[in-house]
């Protein structure tokens, strides 16, 4: 994943408009222009948190403790040790013990993508009722 941040302050609205249009027609591969209109290379920041950045932790431990987290619920779930109807508890539960370690684990991203892969991976795949709905 690359995350990337821009910001753009235009004199006039054509010339926004004909630079959005080129980055369209580019399919967008980035470009960045100094004040005389010259093309400087862009720096790519790569996301150092790796594959498990969908939860928006402060650090890789943290997204790691939550992918596990995640994974852990689901092959409880698969093998019968969790039901939907104790799917709440454990999740909540699970969070708390998360937390204390990485508070931010209640943060807006991580609160509703736990719930999100949990219904992806086990509720869907189960035919359970979606959990957080």
């Amino acid at each position: 994943m690359i995350t990337y941040n821009a910001i753009f302050i235009f004199s006039d609205k054509e010339g926004a408009f004909e630079l959005l249009a080129k980055v369209e027609d580019l399919g967008y591969e980035g470009f960045v222009q100094d004040s005389n209109g010259d093309e400087v290379e862009e720096e790519v920041v790569e996301d150092e948190r790796g594959p498990n950045s969908r939860y928006q932790m402060y650090s890789l431990e943290g997204n790691d403790a939550c992918e596990a987290f995640v994974r852990a619920i689901v092959k409880l779930g698969e093998v019968g040790m969790i039901t939907r109807l104790t799917l709440d508890t454990a999740v909540r539960e699970g969070m708390k013990q998360i937390s204390a370690d990485y508070p931010e684990v209640f943060d807006t991203e991580p609160e509703s993508q736990i719930p999100h892969e949990i219904n992806e991976r086990l509720c869907k795949p189960q035919m359970w009722v979606e959990y957080g709905r």
